[in-house]
C-alpha cells in the first residue's frame, strides 16, 4: 500500500485538518483503518514522524489477531483495499 512506516499500529496522533481532509471507509474498529488513513494521507503528501518505542511481553489477555474469523477478515479488508488504492 505504499507505506514505509516500520510501525503504524501502536499511538498515532493526527492533527484534525489531516483526519477530517481523508475520507476513510473502513470502520474504526477494523484493523484495516490506520492503513488506509496512513495511506491515503501519503497520497495527500502529508508528512509523517516516526518515535520508536518500546515494546514490552503482554501481561495478560489474548492477542485478538489469533482468532481465526478476525485473521481471515482482515485479510480480505488486505485485499479489498489493495485493489482500491491501486
Amino acid at each position: 500500500m505504499g507505506i514505509k512506516l516500520k510501525e503504524f499500529s501502536s499511538v498515532s496522533l493526527w492533527r484534525r485538518r489531516v483526519y477530517q481532509s481523508v475520507e476513510v471507509e473502513s470502520k474504526d474498529s477494523s484493523a484495516m483503518f490506520l492503513p488506509e488513513l496512513i495511506s491515503k494521507a501519503l497520497k495527500r503528501r502529508y508528512k509523517f514522524n516516526e518515535i520508536q518505542i518500546k515494546w514490552s511481553k503482554r501481561k495478560g489477555g489474548k492477542a485478538k489477531g489469533t482468532n481465526l474469523e478476525v485473521a481471515a477478515s482482515t485479510l480480505y479488508g488486505m485485499v479489498k483495499m489493495w485493489f482500491k488504492l491501486r
